[in-house]
């Protein structure tokens, strides 16, 4: 139950923070990402490129943790069907994808909770 309120209480405080944010801001994160995104198409290529945006906006947005971990259930499970109709590479394009989603998730959850720990925030307070 105390989870759950310092969730509201963290949402409650990020949506304080959102209304504060500049339009310069959103501008250079949109910028950066928009490099970001052409730079890995040309260099390395689009799926790459694809995940490392949707990195960037997980952030930026501030989605939910748990937002990558249902998006890559619903792939996994629609690659399943892909496989029992005899889709084979559509079933392992879904797989691939689902495995970034699965990637982003835990680097999110890693974010969130080195942000939200009391060491973080005694470090905060002194400096």
């Amino acid at each position: 139950m105390r989870e759950r309120e310092r969730d509201d209480e963290g949402a409650k405080r990020d949506i304080e923070a959102d209304k504060k944010a500049s339009p310069a801001r959103t501008v250079a994160v949109l910028v950066l990402a928009l490099v970001l995104f052409l730079v890995l198409i040309i260099f390395v290529n689009a799926a790459a490129a694809v995940v490392a945006v949707l990195f960037v906006a997980a952030f930026y947005l501030k989605i939910s943790p748990r937002f990558p971990y249902a998006l890559a259930l619903i792939l996994i499970l629609l690659s399943a069907l892909l496989t029992l109709i005899d889709q084979k590479s559509g079933a392992q394009v879904l797989a691939n994808w689902a495995y970034c989603f699965f990637a982003i998730g835990v680097f999110v959850q890693f974010y969130y909770y080195v942000r939200e720990s009391p060491d973080s925030k005694q470090n905060a307070e002194r400096g």
